[in-house]
């Protein structure tokens, strides 16, 4: 699942880029700046997990090319950016809230449709690395790394756009096995992510 999911991304990425490296793309670029919001969460239901709550800023720079297919033009938007977020979860029933600040890197890859002159629907693939910052002494997990899809709308103002985007993950390397009393894995689950992004961006 993890090999099929990291080359999906990877065959959309290249793709996405080759369309951006055509002679007949017009190619623009812009910078894009929003807030975004979601959480993670294991999909069951055992003592111990609490849907883990995301919040945060981005910013990246853009690029997006412009390909006329018989009578319709698609724009390809390419993204790379940089997130900071607080990861928040309670951590026992006495109501006590850990929070942990982590940086991300974020990649974006998608195809937008026009369906008005200002107003486009995208849908795309991303992937996603975030890493912990350390609290004092306490141990800082793994890197965690996540793939997926994302769907948006983007209104269009001359040059200034406003962006709606929600993305959900298909795979993350953040997973958690059950095991019986003999210590053999009976079922391994892998933690989701869904988020929510509001952005404005500029196109030169």
């Amino acid at each position: 699942m993890k090999k099929c999911n990291a080359m999906l991304f990877l065959v959309t990425l290249i793709f996405n880029v080759m369309i951006c490296a055509t002679a007949t793309a017009q190619v623009k670029f812009g910078l894009q700046a929003g807030v975004n919001f979601g959480r993670d969460f294991y999909p069951i239901s055992f003592p111990g997990n609490n849907a883990k709550k995301i919040y945060g800023l981005s910013a990246n720079p853009l690029v997006l090319a412009s390909v006329r297919f018989g009578k319709k033009d698609f724009k390809f938007i390419n993204e790379l950016g940089y997130s900071m977020q607080t990861f928040s979860y309670l951590q026992n029933s006495l109501g006590n809230v850990v929070k942990l600040p982590r940086n991300g890197l974020l990649l974006k890859s998608q195809l937008e449709y026009r369906f008005v002159p200002n107003t486009g629907i995208t849908l795309g693939a991303y992937g996603n690395i975030t890493k912990y910052q350390r609290l004092g002494p306490r141990e800082v997990p793994e890197p965690e790394q996540y793939y997926g899809y994302t769907i948006g709308v983007n209104q269009y103002f001359k040059k200034v756009f406003l962006q709606l985007a929600y993305q959900r993950s298909l795979w993350s390397s953040d997973k958690i096995s059950f095991t019986d009393d003999e210590g053999n894995v009976i079922e391994t689950y892998t933690s989701l992510s869904r988020h929510l992004q509001l952005s404005v961006g500029y196109l030169f």
